[in-house]
């Protein structure tokens, strides 16, 4: 797969690749993958950690897709004697600066000094391009690894508040874990705090043809300038009932119904019917894993089971997301976890430390650092990449 030009460089300046073989050893690759590195000769001396500021994206082997099928809608182009009649629209390289000096100068001089944008600025903004993409259908992201402390909610969250505030709305990120996550409640809270179990009770009105979106806004949770809902896990302490996959599909041809995007949250056992529910109506899988090795091995082992569970195509697209839970992160644990899911998902992209996701309190986008939103815009624009492949070659959503 070529390398998409928003894409920033993966090389980390000062740091020096190590051989990599103990995690390869640890969760080796499925028969018929590329195979492992050769051993050093002499061990090498362990470097200093390296802080986690920079954003990094690895680019994978091609993903060839399915031929598109029959009865996929096709759109015409104008006919071709209007065709040179159409405004021009301007590419993104070919619009005038606005960071740095360059926009500083454009705008001293009003426009009549306009300098071209940095490659850094046209990155950024190929980047926005691809997270506005359009697709022809609701599609729906997984993000998943049965280890807990794995990021997967905050990813949920960041990839949310990515989405929603570039695309205008029509996102949701929705807690399927079977009993009770944490995505109600590192999300912004409003005054009435429903959850699915309310949604449940009243599920039928949404089902029928003359639904309102308003109506069903009451049972999901606002995130503000982020411009997308929250559809909550359990919050009781009383309820011993769980959501199963009767329940995951009732629920996701209503959201569906209402909504473009579909972001599940999953909880930690992958036996669970509603997690395997979601791993059949995934579009996208996001592999959410830390620098740590046992979370790393926790994700590494649910691709295995992917593979063995006839979805090895859903593993193959995913998208790895890696956060950096400390500000330090150890060099060789870095690469040894990157060398292996570059081989196994079509992308690596790895998010730097932030003190606020780091918290455990309540994410507010607006209060996220720069280098974080930057760091998930180019993970949204994997995401929406993915699922540009696979956009005319699924089955239409229920």
């Amino acid at each position: 797969m070529s390398t998409p030009d928003y894409w920033p460089a993966t090389s980390r300046p000062g740091y020096d690749a190590e051989a990599v073989t103990e995690f390869a050893q640890r969760a080796p690759r499925p028969a018929g993958d590329a195979p492992a590195p050769e051993s050093a000769t002499a061990p090498a001396p362990t470097p200093a950690p390296t802080p986690a500021t920079e954003v990094k994206v690895v680019a994978t082997a091609p993903v060839v897709a399915p031929e598109p099928a029959s009865d996929t809608p096709t759109v015409l182009p104008p006919p071709p004697a209007a065709v040179g009649l159409l405004p021009r629209q301007m590419g993104v390289a070919e619009l005038p600066a606005t960071w740095g000096w360059r926009g500083k100068v454009r705008k001293l001089t009003r426009g009549a000094v306009a300098p071209q944008a940095s490659a850094a600025e046209v990155r950024h903004r190929q980047a926005t391009v691809a997270v506005r993409r359009s697709f022809t259908r609701p599609v729906t992201v997984m993000f998943a690894n049965p280890k807990g402390g794995a990021g997967k909610t905050p990813a949920t969250l960041l990839a949310g508040a990515t989405f929603g505030s570039i695309r205008g709305g029509y996102v949701v990120a929705w807690d399927n874990n079977e009993t009770r996550g944490t995505l109600g409640v590192r999300g912004l809270m409003p005054d009435q705090g429903l959850t699915v179990w309310d949604l449940l009770g009243h599920l039928d009105r949404f089902e029928r043809v003359d639904a309102r979106a308003g109506e069903l806004a009451a049972y999901l949770r606002a995130q503000g300038e982020a411009r997308f809902d929250v559809l909550a896990s359990d919050e009781s302490a009383e309820n011993m009932a769980q959501i199963g996959v009767g329940e995951f599909e009732r629920l996701r041809a209503v959201l569906s119904r209402f909504y473009k995007l579909l972001l599940i949250d999953t909880g930690n056992n992958i036996r669970a019917t509603n997690w395997q529910a979601a791993a059949d109506a995934a579009d996208l899988l996001v592999v959410c894993s830390s620098y740590r090795r046992d979370v790393a091995f926790s994700a590494a082992w649910m691709l295995d089971h992917l593979e063995s569970t006839g979805r090895a195509d859903l593993a193959r697209r995913a998208v790895t997301v890696l956060s950096a839970s400390e500000p330090q992160v150890p060099p060789k644990a870095r690469a040894e976890i990157v060398e292996h899911f570059t081989g196994r998902t079509r992308a690596v992209v790895e998010i730097p430390y932030d003190p606020t996701i780091a918290s455990g309190e309540r994410i507010d986008f607006s209060t996220v650092s720069r280098s974080t939103r930057d760091a998930w815009l180019y993970a949204c624009a994997a995401i929406a990449d993915g699922l540009a492949e696979v956009n005319h070659t699924r089955r239409t959503a229920p």
